[in-house]
């Protein structure tokens, strides 16, 4: 917008000065159709051009736009993140940890989640000069393979264990892969992974939620990240069994679904437990689970690892480094939703930096 205010301005004055050197003063609708002329012609060129000075930086430094968050108190906090071994999943787990968070790094393979442990754990020491939350903060990497339904139950075991007295806080499933394959059920694998195991999964962890929330009188959440792909899906739930071509964009319409479902049902579970002279009290208003889904836009992330090589070099040379959003930058809705108080609505789209505390990364 800034810049299309000052191509305005600019064209005005050209304008104004050949009125006067040629003392042929221009009509103001003719004015304003010169004007929109020039901006609708310059304004592209200017993106692709800055678009294009960063790709090519790109070969020669690693170039990363800082990220705005709540500069929110995670301290004591329970937040599980699925797959974030790499991707969006691995920055929203870091966003925590250097708030203070205990982030529960559930992955498919531990031994990438210990490499990824590893490098956030060192990532976390370099903030601490910018944070006072990230001394506390730390990462625990738990096995749960999503298209394994045995895995499932034994994270969701280990989990109910440990955590059946205090609850959880947050749980944000992230984890998600796009393919053409059917899985052993029958089904599309993507559509299984992304969805439903996320589903089983919420469900079954969903009642410590439920406590942390009743514990500590506050809101916990449930976050799934839908897709820029979900405005394409198929609300036709009949769909979703069959379509393998459409697994991945009804998978997110799915997940939006859930986190839409979740915020509607916890609220009337919530207004049902409390008495009716509390129901509108600041300090038990919306102290229930909150469903969250949340939108990371189109993101340079390992989603299109199923592509063969040469296909998935080119996309990611032509495409995705010009016009795709960081990882780090996709993680932003993620930890927005998770951390900001303030934000009670169930919608899937975070773009507001109007916090009143900020942490710039």
């Amino acid at each position: 917008m800034m810049f299309l205010f000052l191509t305005w301005l600019a064209v005005c004055l050209l304008l104004t000065i050949a009125a006067k050197v040629y003392k042929k003063p221009l009509s103001g609708i003719f004015t304003n159709i010169y004007i929109l002329l020039v901006i609708c012609i310059f304004s592209p060129v200017y993106i692709l051009t800055h678009r294009l000075i960063f790709f090519l930086l790109s070969f020669v430094v690693e170039i990363e736009k800082p990220i705005t968050i709540p500069s929110q108190d995670m301290r004591g906090k329970i937040c599980i993140v699925t797959g974030c071994n790499t991707g969006i999943g691995k920055e929203t787990a870091y966003g925590l940890g250097i708030l203070g968070a205990t982030v529960i790094m559930a992955c498919r393979s531990e031994s990438k989640g210990e490499e990824a442990k590893k490098e956030l754990e060192g990532r976390k020491l370099l903030s601490r000069r910018n944070n006072l939350f990230s001394n506390e903060g730390k990462f625990i990497v738990e096995k749960l393979d999503l298209s394994d339904i045995n895995s499932i139950r034994q994270f969701i075991k280990k989990i109910n264990e440990k955590y059946s007295d205090s609850g959880i806080d947050i749980l944000v499933c992230n984890a998600g892969l796009n393919s053409m394959k059917v899985s052993q059920s029958g089904l599309p694998e993507v559509f299984e992974v992304n969805f439903l195991s996320h589903f089983y999964l919420s469900l079954k962890l969903l009642p410590l939620l439920r406590k942390r929330s009743e514990l500590k009188n506050c809101p916990t959440r449930l976050i799934t990240l839908g897709s820029v792909m979900h405005h394409i899906g198929d609300w036709d739930a009949k769909a979703w069994e069959t379509d393998v071509g459409g697994g991945y964009r009804n998978s997110k319409v799915a997940m939006c679904i859930l986190a839409d479902e979740i915020n509607r049902k916890e609220k009337q579970y919530f207004d049902s437990k409390t008495p009716k002279n509390l129901k509108n009290d600041p300090k038990t208003l919306n102290s229930h689970v909150w469903g969250l889904s949340v939108n990371p836009g189109a993101v340079r992330s390992d989603i299109f690892r199923f592509l063969p090589k040469t296909l998935h070099y080119l996309f990611e040379l032509l495409i995705m480094k010009l016009f795709f959003l960081s990882t780090k930058e996709g993680a932003t809705t993620s930890l927005v939703a998770a951390t900001n108080d303030d934000y009670c609505d169930h919608r899937y789209h975070f773009k507001n930096n109007n916090f009143n505390n900020k942490l710039t990364y």
